[in-house]
């Protein structure tokens, strides 16, 4: 992972951990309240999902997000 990522809510994670495992990425903006919400969202979608199998990674876009 590039060094310049800054991990919210948990440990910073390697390639190596995510290997085999189903990776969920959700892009999200603070700009508006429904962008606010997606993380939330995306992780209830994901509730009855082994967590050991399912990763959820959600990814803030401030800027540029079209280009995401």
């Amino acid at each position: 992972m590039p060094d310049e990522l800054k991990w919210f809510g948990g440990d910073a994670t390697s390639w190596e951990s995510l290997r085999g495992k189903v990776l969920v990425l959700q892009s999200w903006t603070s700009h508006t309240s429904r962008g606010r919400r997606w993380p939330q969202a995306a992780a209830r979608l994901l509730e009855g999902f082994d967590a050991e199998q399912v990763q959820l990674l959600a990814l803030h876009t401030p800027e540029g997000a079209e280009e995401a």
